[in-house]
């Protein structure tokens, strides 16, 4: 197997309408502390990030629930329950739906990798889908 495109993209913290935190430019974990979040499981590469950076505050938030998908996250954030750090994609999601996205300014990150088999040539539809993700990515952070 090999990679043939990678990016890292930041995550993002999204909350409901009215929360304290909206007036926030940037939310850092700092700013959870003993708030109640929507977490990730830990068998998923967000939820063992955001364990990880939460575990040494000294007031932790406390997770009320956990979700696989940052989709569930958003979906529950926008029903009014409390807030969750998402990958970049459901931030730009749930703000287009009226919901409130901040940067999350962390050292995690969210990274996604195209693999392919090792020695098979990329297809023109392959590249072509390479080229196309990669101008969305840009695009969507420049929106964020």
């Amino acid at each position: 197997m090999r990679v043939v495109w990678h990016a890292e993209l930041p995550y993002h913290c999204i909350m409901p309408l009215g929360h304290k935190l909206d007036t926030r430019e940037v939310v850092t974990p700092a700013d959870l502390a003993g708030a109640p979040i929507i977490g990730f499981a830990d068998t998923t590469v967000t939820g063992v990030q955001l364990d990880q950076l939460t575990a040494a505050l000294p007031d932790p938030p406390v997770v009320r629930m956990r979700v696989h998908l940052s989709a569930s996250a958003s979906r529950l954030v926008s029903e009014g329950h409390w807030l969750a750090v998402v990958d970049p994609f459901a931030a730009a999601s749930h703000a287009r739906a009226g919901g409130i996205s901040r940067p999350f300014e962390s050292p995690a990150r969210f990274n996604i990798f195209l693999v392919v088999r090792e020695h098979v040539p990329l297809s023109d539809a392959v590249a072509a889908f390479i080229a196309r993700f990669d101008e969305r990515v840009s695009a969507l952070l420049m929106l964020l």
